[in-house]
């Protein structure tokens, strides 16, 4: 990943798309493929779990319930704080859009539907 591409975190203007974010972490990062990674790439990954999930405004149960990573390691469960005050930043800083309310909103007039392949 380049961390010096206009729509990185650091560099970039906006966070968006935060909730998908958050799904796609809990969906992509398992198991064997997380935990072969470096200590640093695992902590980094879980912090922005949390910080995506603080900004795409999902309970923190949600959030424990959705990734199988942090339900089954508690330990994981203490960096959450860590993850809400970046988070906290974010908001305070202006970088962060909240397209999930967007979405929410058109999903009250139109029907989605969505198909696991495999």
């Amino acid at each position: 990943m380049d961390r010096t591409a206009p729509s990185s975190i650091s560099f970039g203007e906006k966070m968006e798309y935060n909730r998908g974010k958050a799904y796609a972490i809990s969906l992509s990062d398992i198991g064997y493929h997380f935990y072969r990674r470096s200590v640093k790439y695992r902590l980094w990954k879980v912090l922005n779990y949390w910080r995506y999930s603080v900004l795409g405004e999902l309970s923190f149960l949600r959030s424990v319930r959705m990734w199988k990573i942090v339900l089954h390691n508690p330990l994981y469960l203490l960096l959450y704080p860590v993850g809400y005050l970046l988070a906290l930043r974010d908001r305070v800083k202006g970088k962060a859009v909240m397209t999930h309310r967007a979405f929410d909103n058109a999903n009250k007039n139109v029907k989605i539907t969505v198909k696991k392949i495999g």
